[in-house]
């Protein structure tokens, strides 16, 4: 599994955006912070081994961090919401340990890969899509955030580590 990865987000994962709604639109300040709980989820990795593809997916999936530009609520919601910009900072994390593979044999050699013991969770962050869509500047102002909320933390170091790459 470390050849080629491939990442996607199933369109259920992000059912998110529904319950973010109610959530946001309740909000006083574009300063407060809002929990917002995501009631279903999908999120599917896909890829090319050094032997076959795989998949695997998981539906344990959980909302990290979420920054809307400033006055994104309100009865206008999901028409802001869908324009560029207005996800500022966007993160999902899954339990490494909850990817099933529909490939019989594969998850006990994919958890040991992944450490999944060691690192019982994977992120996702907008920088990394952003990158990988070749939205380079978008992206590195999301390292920026990371780094600037926190710079000694393993996803500071990480960000850091990426803005450099692309400098």
């Amino acid at each position: 599994m470390t050849a080629r990865h491939s990442v996607r987000f199933a369109a259920a994962g992000f059912l998110a955006l529904s319950l973010l709604a109610a959530a946001i639109t309740a909000s006083p300040a574009a300063e407060t912070r809002v929990p917002v709980k995501l009631s279903s989820g999908r999120v599917t990795i896909a890829g090319t081994s050094n032997i076959h593809d795989y998949t695997a997916t998981t539906t344990d999936v959980r909302i990290v961090r979420l920054q809307l530009a400033d006055g994104v609520s309100g009865p206008n919601f999901w028409d802001e919401i869908v324009k560029p910009g207005t996800i500022e900072s966007f993160e999902v994390a899954i339990a490494a340990g909850s990817l099933s593979s529909p490939r019989e044999g594969l998850d006990k050699n994919m958890y040991k890969a992944l450490k999944a013991g060691q690192s019982p969770e994977i992120r996702f962050h907008l920088g990394l899509l952003l990158y990988w869509l070749n939205d380079d500047t978008d992206a590195a102002a999301q390292w920026r955030q990371v780094v600037a909320a926190s710079p000694s933390s393993i996803y500071g170091r990480t960000a850091a580590a990426l803005m450099a790459r692309i400098s």
